[in-house]
């Protein structure tokens, strides 16, 4: 596992591939029109027209940091390319992304300064956020129901690449904060986190609380209360993990035909990551969260592929993609190894399927859900340690859209 916090600054579709043919189902399709530069650690956001925005990122993993940019590329499926489109003013990666209901996207942090960026697709410019209070990355951004966003941990921008690793020379985070694009100001939260983390998930509840979970291999998961300001411990999960994936399931029977009731916010699937047994390892565990039972456990069948840093979207049948990332201990020596391994959850069954491999093996890449259904993965990092500039289709078999 890399233990890294970034000093940067965190109709053509159908016609792809030889002859335009289509690809076979469960197989990457093949490379689409390449991005101007190659990144990593970079975000990539879904808006509402179907575009797919790809932000920031690393040029390279080697070297001192850092080495990111500061391009923002607009993916169109009606014409099949990427185009460059805006520059956000500051370099950034291990950033966040936070798409707001207007359909702006909001830039936080992976950037030693406090500076936000906002870009706005409907005039394609960039706009100014203000500033947040601290300057992080890693940290997780969360869409409140008001409209502000909440900015948890992650970890101070003091980074050094040497001996084959990432070294943290800063300090992991337990602030929050409420930044209001409206007025483009932050405010510290009442509370703090009851332990610094980076590397975590925060998801918003139903009942409008925040769940935070893994982060520094942290067993324990806080809930953050909006309105009243306060930071509670959580459930604890079977396995402490950081670098993980949350994605909400849709809401529908458990295998156990235990209904899943909407109101409950639907179930939230945990995937991957790197858990400390004996010492920093990949992990093919996947647990579940009940919102009903505010309770986890751990799903029977493993994960195909121990892995973090992965992507795990969430496709319109239901079922969950995972992608990518990195195994730290499957190398030569034990040293980690970038992945080109697929897989697909099925929540009716609760298993995992092994799908044809990316093109090329990815870690710390994006991915994007399109409008017919494919995946969209763009970027990442190869076994080189380079940003990729290429980008490719997933296709997966079976697609049916749920029904509304």
């Amino acid at each position: 596992m890399r233990t890294w916090c970034v000093a940067a600054a965190a109709g053509m579709l159908a016609c792809f591939g030889c002859g335009g043919r289509d690809a076979p189902e469960g197989a990457a399709s093949g490379p689409v029109p390449v991005m101007r530069q190659g990144r990593l650690a970079h975000t990539q956001t879904k808006l509402a027209d179907g575009r797919a925005v790809v932000a920031g990122g690393l040029l390279s993993a080697r070297g001192l940091l850092p080495p990111a940019n500061n391009d923002v590329e607009v993916f169109d499926p009606a014409r099949g390319k990427f185009t460059v489109v805006a520059e956000m003013k500051t370099v950034r990666a291990t950033h966040s992304a936070t798409l707001l209901e207007d359909g702006r996207v909001v830039f936080i942090g992976g950037t030693p300064g406090t500076r936000v960026d906002v870009f706005n697709p409907h005039t394609a410019r960039m706009e100014s956020g203000g500033d947040v209070l601290s300057s992080r990355g890693m940290h997780t951004a969360t869409l409140l129901g008001d409209g502000r966003i909440l900015v948890v941990g992650g970890a101070t921008h003091l980074v050094t690449y040497h001996n084959g690793d990432f070294h943290a020379e800063g300090r992991y985070l337990n602030t929050i904060e409420l930044y209001d694009v409206r007025t483009g100001t932050a405010r510290p939260f009442s509370a703090t986190l009851k332990v610094p983390r980076r590397g975590h998930t925060a998801t918003l509840l139903a009942d409008g609380r925040v769940l935070v979970i893994g982060g520094t291999w942290q067993k324990r998961t806080e809930i953050i209360d909006v309105t009243a300001e306060t930071v509670t411990w959580g459930p604890v999960v079977g396995t402490p993990r950081e670098d993980h994936r949350t994605t909400r399931l849709v809401d529908g029977p458990s295998p156990a035909g235990v209904p899943i009731h909407r109101d409950a916010g639907g179930r939230l699937l945990v995937t991957g990551g790197t858990a400390t047994i004996g010492k920093a390892t990949s992990v093919d565990v996947a647990e579940i969260y009940d919102p009903q039972t505010e309770s986890f456990r751990t799903v029977t069948a493993r994960m195909n592929r121990a892995r973090e840093d992965h992507t795990a979207d969430l496709l319109p049948d239901g079922r969950v993609l995972i992608t990518g990332g990195e195994d730290n201990a499957a190398g030569p020596d034990g040293r980690d190894i970038v992945l080109d391994d697929v897989e697909v959850f099925d929540p009716k069954t609760e298993t995992f399927t092994r799908l044809a491999p990316l093109s090329v093996p990815r870690d710390d890449h994006g991915s994007t859900v399109l409008v017919d259904g494919r995946v969209l993965v763009t970027g990442g990092e190869d076994k080189d340690d380079a940003g990729l500039s290429s980008a490719e289709f997933v296709v997966v078999p079976g697609r049916k859209p749920v029904p509304p």
